[in-house]
This record gives structure tokens, sequence and C-alpha cells, in this order.
């Protein structure tokens, strides 16, 4: 099996966005599979609590995290609450060591 890792940041995915949301009872798994084919999606967390989802979402800049929240994750059915969000530049280095 191999592995691949993509580097976001070079790929020009600088932010980060956190988002918590609610689904329509019963609905929980059709808004799953609807969310894992929004590539900017990378990762989806079933909640008990605030949240029934909690998502990790990559972009490019504010605009747009703005444009994957309303045209295509605000846009899909049974959601029930606004979309809460964190949002999060991402500049860290990474050390690489040669071995």
């Amino acid at each position: 099996m191999i592995t691949l890792s993509v580097n976001n940041g070079l790929l020009g995915y600088t932010h980060l966005a956190f988002l918590g949301i609610n689904v329509k009872s019963g609905f929980t798994d059709q808004v799953i599979e609807a969310l894992s084919a929004v590539d900017e999606v990378l990762e989806i967390h079933e909640m008990y609590g605030k949240f029934d989802l909690f998502l990790k979402v990559r972009a490019k800049d504010l605009v747009h995290i703005r444009d994957i929240i309303e045209k295509k994750i605000g846009i899909l059915p049974h959601m029930m609450d606004r979309i809460n969000e964190y949002i999060e530049n991402k500049k860290r280095r990474t050390k690489v060591r040669t071995i």
C-alpha cells in the first residue's frame, strides 16, 4: 500500500476553516455523503453535543472560504442551523530532516 501526502500550502490552500453544523434528524448519513463530495472538505466528524457535524475545510483565502460555505456547503439539503466557523491562516513552517 502506498500513502500519498499532499502539501496543500504549496497548492495555494493556506487557510483552514472549522465548521460546526446541525442536520435535520435522520439525515446525517446523507449530509455526510454530500459533504464527502466537496473537494475542499478535508475531515468530517460526527459529534454529540452543540453540533451534529464538525468539518475541517481548506481554502485559498477568505473569499474562497466564503464561496465554499455559501455555494457548496450551505446549499446542501437537510441542514438546520447556520454554520459556525473558525478560520485560521495556516503559515506554519515544517522542519524537514534528511536521513
